[in-house]
């Protein structure tokens, strides 16, 4: 650990949000680096690049596990060692990196002075009550992983938060994202595996979002407004989930994977101008000729394009 470089060590700390021998997707782990500006600029590289340094210099210094997309959802994703783990907590714990709240244990949230400094809280506990008493609006990362939450705090109280993740969760009633678009600073908003509504002004609110991350199917539609999101770099939607909106103005987006997208308005004409994609998953029921031709002529103007599925 400590050979390692101040940059590695930071994306290293981070991974004490997760869980126990929770598995840890590749590709979304990156982007919440990115969000966290923890990929610093360098010339001639994107940071999805330089993050993927990253990732592989952890794996091959044996401080994660790689596991396969075989075995991880066609992404690919890590585990950390139970001893590794034990190592970045207590890291993190002394120099306020992270802050992990267990529902089921009643680990410790601080109190007092401290609370006020904590920047990233990770909720974890299949039961219980959030009832930590952290001050949140210092809060810069809330993630709350495999929880069954019956309360959670307000949004409103967030000032400063740009990551929200909320994964594989089940909400109790009452829970819900009303609030969402006062969370102008938000980069990256996770809502994986959990049954919640999006609220329909998340466009024109979230001007500075960067990743949306609504796998996992449980998530009926995604407004039409999510097609103002200018600054959007990444959209994952699974099976289950339509895109209402146009995708002409997300010109900014270097990963999109979407389903029925012959449900979304003018895309196969729209997607060519989305000339900074890197990576192109989409599924479709039944597609016209003419759409198809369209799609072809797209696919044309897609010069960055690694990975395509169609």
């Amino acid at each position: 650990y400590y050979d390692l470089s101040p940059n590695l060590k930071t994306c290293l700390l981070y991974l004490s949000v997760f869980p126990e021998d929770y598995l840890i997707d590749k590709i979304s782990l990156i982007w919440r680096w990115v969000a966290e500006g923890f990929i610093p600029y360098r010339e001639g590289m994107e940071s999805f690049e330089l993050g993927e340094i990253y990732f592989n210099k952890l794996v091959n210094k044996s401080m994660i596990r790689w596991i396969d997309p075989a075995y991880s959802d066609d992404r690919g994703g890590c585990r950390v060692h139970d001893m590794v783990l034990d190592l970045i907590r207590t890291i993190s714990n002394e120099v306020n990196f992270v802050t992990v709240h267990d529902m089921e244990h009643h680990s410790t949230c601080p109190g007092g002075k401290s609370a006020n400094k904590v920047r990233r809280l990770a909720v974890h506990g299949k039961s219980g009550k959030h009832n930590c008493s952290i001050e949140m609006e210092h809060v810069r990362s809330f993630n709350v992983v495999d929880c069954r939450a019956k309360s959670m705090p307000l949004l409103l109280s967030f000032k400063v938060l740009r990551v929200l993740v909320i994964e594989d969760c089940v909400l109790s009633e009452g829970i819900s994202l009303e609030h969402l678009g006062k969370l102008v600073q938000l980069r990256y908003l996770g809502l994986v595996k959990t049954a919640v509504k999006i609220p329909e002004g998340i466009g024109h609110d979230l001007k500075f979002l960067e990743i949306l991350d609504v796998r996992g199917g449980l998530i009926s539609e995604l407004p039409p407004s999510v097609g103002e999101l200018m600054n959007l770099r990444c959209l994952w939607a699974d099976e289950g989930t339509v895109m209402k909106g146009e995708i002409g103005k997300l010109t900014c987006l270097e990963e999109l994977e979407l389903y029925s997208v012959d449900k979304c308005p003018n895309f196969f004409t729209m997607v060519g101008k989305l000339t900074k994609l890197r990576v192109l998953n989409i599924f479709f029921g039944e597609m016209e000729e003419s759409a198809g031709k369209a799609l072809m002529v797209s696919l044309c103007n897609l010069h960055k394009i690694h990975i395509l599925r169609v």
